[in-house]
């Protein structure tokens, strides 16, 4: 397995492969292009709602908080899924805390507290070199997020309407502290974890695809 930089192009007869350092592939039989992916909202009507939902110059949502809440429409309008993290236990923590507030069950801080976090959000972010909604796990950043979300949901109704947050037990803890942290040339030992760069080790994220 080698690093290789950006694809300039494919010469059809050959199969050869060409990069922007000059230097090529041959005899390869397939290539799976791992290039991520922008969220879409083919939905969101734009004009009639004032404005995007997503800013894809920024990539970030428009106007969130936490990461899930919308701060013009608070009590309306939740997304869930768009922060890379270590684990997808976040949707459920997401989802649970739009549920409590949409069903009438918490209140969101004011709009000058959230408007602060997003503020202050953005400046952190961009001080590291990493995108909005990249969550960190190994600085505590992704425990303190789910904190949040957890004590924002609270716990169900005494009579057991509503769910309840899954907790993270001391063996799930334990397995997402040791996923094996794979190079990036150029920055060392232990900087990311299985692709995901920016979800458990800190850095810009790149396009990159496998060679076959």
């Amino acid at each position: 397995m080698a690093w290789k930089p950006i694809i300039t192009s494919f010469d059809p007869t050959t199969g050869t492969i060409h990069f922007n350092d000059g230097s090529a592939l041959t005899d390869v039989d397939a290539v799976i292009y791992c290039t991520g992916y922008k969220p879409s909202f083919p939905f969101w009507n734009s004009a009639a709602n004032g404005g995007p939902l997503y800013d894809y110059k920024e990539n970030r949502l428009v106007d969130s908080f936490q990461h899930t809440f919308s701060t013009r429409w608070p009590r309306q309008l939740g997304v869930v899924g768009i922060p890379r993290v270590l684990t997808f236990r976040s949707f459920e923590y997401q989802a649970i805390a739009l549920a409590r507030l949409f069903s009438g069950g918490k209140e969101l801080p004011s709009a000058a507290a959230m408007r602060e976090w997003e503020v202050q959000r953005a400046e952190k972010c961009g001080r590291e070199g990493r995108t909005f909604h990249t969550i960190l796990w190994d600085d505590g950043e992704t425990m303190e997020w789910f904190r949040w979300l957890y004590e924002f949901a609270g716990l169900p109704g005494l009579e057991g309407r509503g769910r309840c947050p899954p907790v993270l037990t001391r063996e799930q803890r334990w397995a997402y502290d040791h996923v094996r942290k794979y190079p990036e040339p150029g920055r060392g030992e232990g900087q990311y974890g299985c692709g995901e760069e920016g979800a458990m080790g800190r850095g810009k994220e790149k396009d990159s695809a496998w060679f076959i």
